[in-house]
């Protein structure tokens, strides 16, 4: 892109402590600084699984950035698992999707979405592409490019361009997500999932919401070597699909606990069936960021935005598990250093209850 923000050239991408990242850190840094499409200022070092997501999933309304980086978000793809698994166990999400099973066809290829899962801050699709021939033999082959990684289900990932989603005909500004992952069904289908996550800008829900997605397609070729994906060619549709999805607006909960302790102030807790997002204050321009810990004093993974003004921080996280029933969250309030360095302010319990 021919705008880098000067907001963010000093933005610390600690990617150093990712040992298991097989890239050269050096030069994604350097092609993420000129990736970079957004006004709003990302928190930095806010968990492991947060900093990868912030950098590698997504900057205000970005894709993925680097296909590398992103296949290493385990957490993501445990999110992923766990909704997933949620609908074919008939668990917890069952009166929260939509079975949707509406297509779009272009030029030789089917895009079709079967349930879709949406809640304040998330949207989640059991996805399938179609082609009139072969998949393999089709001029789409190269647009799906393999990794093996563990840390997905599928290994089959469709790499897209000039994505964009809109709620109620209000175009998404500040979201994340990894490109969707598939696996074959036969040689012409393949079934897959994406999970996008987002900042809330609905201020009010219908029982159903309009959820639209468009896209266009790049094909590539994937360098083993270097790592890289090289480009070979744009694929024009676009692909657009539109459809209702059940709002589980009423499966949210929100606390507004206005506690402050040590200059911090926790204004805000939301809470949803798979994510908790939390909004801090503090007297002072400090930098501020936050982890959280469940009642377990685990810690509640990053889920893709964490967005500081200094004094504000507002946080995404994904719960440890589907419905997850916490008694309180211990919130653990840093400050950044002006030597980049961060510390610990406080920690506050919330009770949840």
């Amino acid at each position: 892109m021919k705008d880098n923000f000067k907001l963010l050239n000093n933005v610390d991408m600690d990617l150093d402590k990712y040992e298991d990242l097989n890239i050269d850190k050096d030069k994604l840094k350097k092609k993420m600084r000129t990736q970079i499409k957004t006004k709003n200022k990302f928190k930095k070092n806010i968990s492991v699984a947060a900093s990868i997501c912030i950098v590698g999933i997504g900057l205000s309304s970005v894709g993925v950035l680097n296909k590398s980086l992103a296949y290493n978000v385990p957490i993501l793809g445990s999110m992923l698992q766990m909704i997933q698994n949620s609908l074919n166990n008939n668990d917890n999400l069952l009166d929260s999707y939509t079975e949707v099973n509406k297509s779009f066809s272009k030029d030789g290829l089917t895009v079709k979405i079967d349930k879709v899962v949406y809640s304040k801050n998330q949207i989640f699709m059991e996805l399938e592409l179609k082609t009139d021939v072969p998949f393999e033999e089709s001029k789409y082959a190269k647009t799906i490019v393999y990794d093996p990684r563990e840390s997905f289900a599928d290994s089959l990932e469709l790499v897209g361009r000039d994505w964009e989603f809109s709620i109620n005909n209000k175009k998404m500004q500040n979201y994340t997500f990894a490109y969707p992952r598939f696996h074959y069904i036969d040689e012409y289908t393949l079934k897959g999932n994406m999970l996008i996550d987002f900042k809330p800008f609905i201020d009010e829900s219908n029982e159903y919401d309009i959820f639209k997605m468009e896209f266009n397609l790049e094909a590539v070729d994937y360098d083993r070597e270097t790592h890289e994906y090289n480009h070979i060619e744009d694929i024009n549709g676009p692909w657009s699909l539109e459809f209702p999805v059940k709002s589980n607006i009423s499966k949210t909960k929100t606390i507004r606990p206005k506690v402050t302790q040590d200059g911090i102030t926790v204004q805000k807790v939301v809470l949803t069936q798979t994510s908790l997002n939390l909004n801090l204050s503090s007297k002072e321009n400090i930098g501020l960021y936050a982890e959280v810990k469940d009642d377990q004093g685990n810690i509640l993974s990053g889920a893709g935005l964490g967005m500081s003004s200094g004094d504000t921080y507002d946080g995404d996280y994904y719960l440890n598990n589907i419905g997850q029933d916490m008694k309180y969250i211990t919130v653990l309030a840093y400050k950044e250093n002006l030597n980049g360095s961060s510390e610990l302010v406080t920690e506050i319990k919330i009770n949840l209850k």
